[in-house]
């Protein structure tokens, strides 16, 4: 049985004469009857009795073109939904990040692609960078975020942003009233540093940036996330440098104040696998591209 065959019965049905049918299909009345011919055989029913004014449905023909109409009209669904799957509109995207990207930039940069594919699912976990990349190398998860991504063969990255740096403060510290501060200002001032596992991380590039301007960073404390690292920040416990992500947190008692050194950028990268590179995934990468300007 072939769709061309239900087709071509339905087309009859609805016409109630073998000629305008086939004039409406655009073929001719032999290969026409022929294939419902055909059709009949291979049912081994009568579908249709022949009438003066043309054919009139059997019993069977009537029970039979009730299911005729419902397996075209899914087959044009599927055939729908291939193709708005084909161009990234359905289906779904798993998403995973590590870092301060979910406290701004992830979200901005989600709700840009749902507005532009509303009908892809979206799931997004939390994982540490080696957890990524062994995610995507299995092709578990479609996409990462993360910075201080390492090159690993077989994936791919692409920059997503350079984000400025900030320093975050407690109001009532000594470096609270300022409006700005240097980098050289940190030399000797207690820093929170994070995130203290995986390594190399964002905590490495602080301890780096600080032997760049000639000292070496004194650390007050190492925390496992950004959140608990901005608490210590407010308790008064040190000051953190920070990308500016972070400061989409709003706790008593904390600044964000900007370096006198503004070049000063840390980078946010997406990483995916090429075999894995589905259309839902080239979507989120073509804004992404484009939010950069290429």
């Amino acid at each position: 049985m072939e769709l061309r065959q239900l087709k071509y019965f339905v087309g009859i049905a609805e016409e109630g004469n073998i000629g305008r049918a086939a004039e409406k299909l655009n073929i001719t009345q032999p290969p026409l009857t022929r294939q419902i011919k055909q059709l009949e055989e291979e049912l081994d029913v009568l579908l249709f009795i022949r009438t003066p004014r043309g054919v009139e449905l059997t019993a069977a023909g009537e029970s039979f073109l009730k299911d005729a109409r419902l397996i075209l009209a899914q087959a044009g669904r599927g055939a729908s939904r291939a193709k708005l799957a084909h161009a990234g509109q359905i289906g779904r995207l798993d998403i995973s990040f590590w870092g301060s990207p979910i406290y701004k930039i992830l979200p901005e940069l989600l709700a840009q692609y749902q507005r532009a594919y509303p009908d892809v699912d979206i799931t997004l976990k939390r994982m540490a960078k080696m957890e990524q990349i062994e995610a995507l190398l299995d092709k578990v998860i479609h996409i990462g975020f993360s910075r201080s991504v390492p090159e690993t063969p077989g994936l791919k990255r692409m920059l997503v942003c350079e984000e400025p740096l900030l320093l975050a403060v407690a109001k009532s510290s000594p470096f609270g009233a300022l409006d700005a501060v240097s980098i050289q200002d940190l030399k000797g001032a207690p820093l929170i540093l994070f995130p203290a596992h995986p390594r190399p991380s964002f905590a490495d590039e602080t301890c780096a940036l600080c032997r760049r301007y000639g000292f070496e960073a004194r650390i007050a404390a190492e925390t496992e996330d950004a959140s608990t690292a901005m608490a210590l920040v407010a308790a008064g416990v040190g000051a953190a440098l920070v990308p500016y992500s972070v400061s989409a947190f709003n706790l008593v008692d904390l600044r964000f104040l900007p370096l006198k050194e503004a070049d000063i950028t840390t980078d946010l990268y997406c990483v995916f696998n090429e075999e894995n590179r589905t259309p839902t995934v080239d979507g989120l990468l073509d804004i992404i591209h484009h939010q950069n300007g290429y």
